[in-house]
């Protein structure tokens, strides 16, 4: 029976809001939380919030679902007569837990799902990620698609897929800016379904835009309609986008190791065919993607020159004055010359360059984000970024503690603030 998952999900949502309060409070005395207990809360959060999220949600809302399905069988909001109950006694009682279950579950799912990433860059999990930020969209669409699933009764199905299309967009975007994943594969991987999940909400917008007459209804019966052939053509292409996806990250992946070896003036760069900058000579930065050779001012220190300072030079990357918008506006030289056109880019950079896993460019990982750092110098990724490098990799947890001390003051994201407490 349909009520059996009901109890099912109810009691995996009680435990894991109970396994959760029960940590919270032992952390709050100082009390340290056995292994034991660690590891049962990470089974229940995988299988209610990961495994079986969509489903849970849906178990939950089971006394809910006569609202939008009439012939739900076995509902326990559903009279004798079949009428729809929900909030006649004493059905309202199981209506009114399975509202506020589903609210604070998905509230849960959605703040946990941004705070679980891995605070250590040197971790060797395969599924450990520097950030939450594209699973809090993957968790939100997944969400979206159980709402809709309620919905599409109401809504048209084209602002149903609109909408999902939108979600699907984010999330691949995301995830080609950032790839998350320590490990390379997975960042593929993911990158190949992210393009696919994209294709395929495109392909429902597409169906849905082509809505069935009374006439093609009547063919249907008949023989296959142009709209059976549409949709076995959007699913056919389908592979070509999947693929798409695997050469989209690796092509990134390529393209970012390429630039740093030129922006180190490499020659042994790979697809490096052009004249590195020689050593003492003034060009600093090339790359055979569109970015212009420049020369460096004499105001502007060199990546050797970063590398041979301090990892830790905090104050140094934000004691410049910041400039008006006047002067941005005509400082073309600077604008140009600039190698991380933002901090999010440059950590993305910074994280590939790291899981190269030669230990002879740790030096010239601290130049990078040393520079990073001066040309954005507000940047919140890359300041955690460097606290972790100096915590993890430098192991300089003197200068690390008290830039943490100081950044708690400042307004920082939620997921960067849970990284320094």
């Amino acid at each position: 029976p349909r009520s059996l998952f009901f109890y099912i999900a109810l009691f995996l949502v009680v435990t894991l809001f109970g396994t959760t309060a029960y940590a919270v409070r032992l952390l709050k005395t100082s009390a340290t939380v056995s292994k034991l207990h660690v590891k049962a809360w990470r089974w229940f959060y995988f299988v209610s919030s990961v495994l079986l999220f969509p489903s849970v949600i849906q178990w939950i809302m089971f006394p809910l679902e006569c609202f939008v399905y009439s012939d739900v069988e076995g509902s326990m909001s559903v009279s004798a007569d079949g009428e729809c109950l929900p909030w006649a006694s004493p059905q309202k009682i199981a209506s009114i837990i399975s509202l506020l279950l589903v609210a604070l579950h998905i509230l849960f799912t959605l703040a946990a799902t941004l705070l679980l990433f891995e605070i250590h860059p040197l971790s060797r999990n395969p599924w450990a990620q520097s950030t939450g930020r594209v699973e809090l969209i993957w968790a939100a669409f997944k969400v979206a698609v159980v709402m809709c699933s309620y919905l599409n009764v109401h809504v048209t199905s084209v602002v149903l897929s609109g909408f999902l299309l939108v979600l699907t967009t984010a999330l691949a975007y995301m995830h080609f800016l950032l790839l998350p994943f320590n490990d390379q594969i997975a960042n593929v991987m993911r990158g190949a379904s992210f393009a696919l999940l994209w294709w395929l909400s495109l392909s429902s917008v597409i169906a849905a835009c082509y809505p069935a007459s009374d006439a093609q209804k009547a063919a249907e019966e008949s023989s296959m309609s142009g709209r059976e052939t549409r949709q076995l053509i959007l699913l056919g292409v389908s592979p070509v986008f999947f693929l798409a996806g695997l050469a989209t990250v690796l092509r990134k992946q390529s393209k970012m190791l390429r630039y740093l070896h030129l922006l180190r003036g490499d020659k042994t760069a790979p697809g490096n065919t052009a004249n590195p900058p020689r050593p003492g000579s003034d060009t600093v930065l090339s790359n055979t993607g569109g970015y212009a050779v420049r020369k460096t001012s004499k105001r502007r220190l060199s990546l050797a020159d970063d590398g041979a300072r301090s990892v830790g030079s905090f104050a140094t990357a934000r004691s410049e004055v910041p400039k008006t918008s006047q002067e941005k506006f005509f400082d073309v030289d600077s604008e140009i010359s600039r190698a991380f056109k933002s901090g999010v880019k440059a950590r993305t950079f910074a994280r590939r360059l790291l899981y190269q896993r030669d230990i002879d460019d740790v030096s010239y990982l601290s130049a990078v984000v040393n520079r990073a750092l001066r040309e954005n110098p507000s940047s919140s990724d890359l300041l955690v970024f460097q606290l972790q490098l100096l915590s993890f990799i430098i192991g300089d947890t003197k200068t690390a503690d008290s830039e943490i001390a100081r950044l708690q003051s400042q307004g920082l994201d939620l997921d960067h603030t849970f990284l320094l407490y």
